[in-house]
């Protein structure tokens, strides 16, 4: 084994436990940044249902899910995978099944993604776990761009990672699926927080929408 000859300094102030845990912050901090975002798709199991409309080689951009990692955790947060997926390229965004806060953030996108088609505002929507976020605007032709983000700072078209176009239906429509299936999960289970309350407002203001 080879031993590394450091410096008496270096000795001290490692040994001061204060130093030492602010080293082992800032390297888990910093693995969390790894670039693992466009991660591409190995292979989904067959038996995970991947909840989200269109051909599964849409190039389109689309909102998805899976129910079946789905969890209630003891601080009544609901947990489980979502993530941004485009089948042409089998990429994602920030991977395959990452595992966050779902009834949380299709509460929040969904209004986002509603102003966006009504007024043209610009979705900025980020996901709670890791320093992830996308932004969604109007581009030619009545497509929508989505640009893909692994910092939380100023969203700008110079340091997306990832650009996918999409369609407002296709991509509406994909996350208004995964919303109702994942609510429709929680209700089964009697899982009713302040969130699966947004989430059904949320839901009922896009129904309201696609009926006038």
């Amino acid at each position: 084994m080879r031993h590394l000859d450091l410096p008496e300094t270096v000795i001290r102030e490692l040994a001061n436990p204060l130093v030492f845990v602010s080293l082992i912050n800032y390297a888990v901090y910093h693995a969390r940044l790894r670039p693992r975002t466009l991660r591409f798709d190995a292979g989904v199991s067959p038996t995970t249902r991947i909840e989200m409309i269109g051909h599964p080689d849409s190039p389109n951009a689309r909102v998805a899910l899976t129910l079946d990692a789905v969890q209630r955790q003891g601080s009544g947060a609901i947990v489980g995978p979502i993530w941004i997926a485009n089948g042409a390229l089998g990429a994602a965004f920030p991977e395959v099944g990452w595992a966050d806060f779902p009834v949380a953030l299709l509460a929040a996108w969904l209004p986002a993604f509603r102003r966006l088609a009504t007024r043209g505002q610009t979705a900025e929507c980020h996901f709670m776990d890791g320093p992830y976020h996308f932004t969604v605007t109007a581009a030619m032709r009545g497509d929508w761009t989505v640009a893909c983000f692994e910092r939380r700072e100023g969203p700008k078209a110079s340091n997306a990672i990832a650009e996918w176009t999409t369609t407002p239906s296709e991509f509406v429509g994909s996350a208004v699926a995964a919303g109702r299936r994942i609510l429709g999960h929680c209700d089964a289970r009697g899982w009713w927080d302040p969130d699966t309350d947004d989430l059904r407002a949320a839901l009922t203001a896009m129904d309201l929408d696609a009926a006038s």
